[in-house]
């Protein structure tokens, strides 16, 4: 079974750690491809230890880019389960936290500072979650700019331990 196909089967009975990980691993080559930067995820991906259906995992891009103001990115997406109209589906949502200098980048429109993202079937809508009826192979969407509503991305301003060569050994740096 294919990694997309796991995902969409999640919201009936769960998926153990082995077949979050490889779900994981394949929506973050996706993320890569999208934004042609290369990843490296937290090593912990946050979903139970039996069978579970969701997940939540951290990311950040490997290198700096464009020295000196060495751009970098780090985000985190995830996955859920949600009652939908024709039963259980598996929402797949990521935030995406651009730097410059070790400082988030934000608009000055409303206070954005994330870049809201979604995984969906090729044929969704952006605002068809449920995906009924939807075909194709998932692709990552970028969504824009949003504000941090809630305050759950406080404390993202600063990176300081942003280091251009972070992922070498698979360790997350602290504060990821």
């Amino acid at each position: 079974m294919s990694p997309d196909d796991l995902l969409w089967t999640a919201a009936c009975g769960g998926l153990s750690p082995d077949e979050w990980t490889l779900v994981v691993d394949h929506l973050l080559a996706r993320l890569e491809s999208l934004l042609h930067r290369s990843l490296v995820r937290d090593p912990n991906i946050y979903a139970g230890t039996e069978r579970s259906t969701g997940f939540s995992v951290d990311f950040a891009t490997s290198t700096r880019l464009g020295d000196p103001l060495g751009f970098q990115f780090r985000g985190t997406f995830g996955a859920s389960d949600h009652e939908g109209v024709e039963g259980q589906y598996i929402a797949v949502q990521g935030w995406l936290y651009p730097y410059v200098l070790q400082r988030r980048v934000a608009t000055t429109a409303d206070g954005h500072n994330h870049i809201y993202l979604r995984y969906a079937k090729a044929d969704a809508d952006d605002d068809d979650w449920e995906m009924i009826g939807c075909t194709g192979e998932g692709a990552w969407r970028i969504l824009g700019w949003e504000p941090d509503t809630y305050g759950e991305f406080e404390g993202h301003d600063d990176w300081q331990d942003a280091p251009g060569s972070w992922g070498r050994n698979g360790v997350a740096p602290p504060g990821l």
